[in-house]
């Protein structure tokens, strides 16, 4: 009966060294498995960083052109076309003193010397106001100026008044 013994304690001792021999192996397969992948992830990040980075570049370069593209007609010469003739309404005879358009370049208006104000339509001329402003007895208009230092007029403040 020993020698059974001894057969019995010699084929567990071997299962014991295969299932050990086995779980060595499954566990380098699982780090060579684990390495493939970090390999991968490395990889797959080197190329996204790499494509961020040229991307960005471009970007870069596409506002610089962007900006160049921009700039370009500041450094060509003027040109002035002539887009329409016309005789603006002239109702009280007077000189003009000023000529004025409003930013859309839809409106026009002229200021006279006999303190009329004309609104006229920038296109083709015609009169969209007209204004007659009274001017005290013997009072002539023979200078205009423009004063730019205030965009709105505002009652004077206190500080202002005193």
């Amino acid at each position: 009966m020993s020698n059974d013994v001894k057969q019995a304690a010699a084929s567990q001792m071997t299962r014991s060294r295969e299932a050990g021999a086995s779980v060595l192996d499954m566990a380098s397969n699982r780090m060579i498995l684990r390495r493939k992948l970090r390999h991968f992830y490395d990889q797959s990040a080197s190329v996204a960083i790499a494509i961020g980075g040229v991307s960005v570049i471009l970007a870069i370069l596409l506002i610089f052109l962007y900006l160049f593209y921009e700039v370009l007609p500041l450094f060509e010469s003027a040109t002035l076309d002539r887009v329409n003739e016309y005789q603006v309404e002239n109702r009280s005879n007077s000189i003009s003193l000023h000529l004025a358009i409003e930013e859309q370049a839809e409106i026009g208006m002229r200021i006279g010397d006999q303190a009329d104000v004309l609104f006229f339509d920038v296109t083709d001329g015609a009169t969209v106001a007209f204004m007659e402003l009274s001017l005290p007895a013997g009072a002539s208009i023979d200078h205009f100026a423009l004063d730019t230092d205030c965009l709105l007029y505002t009652s004077p403040s206190p500080r202002d008044r005193g």
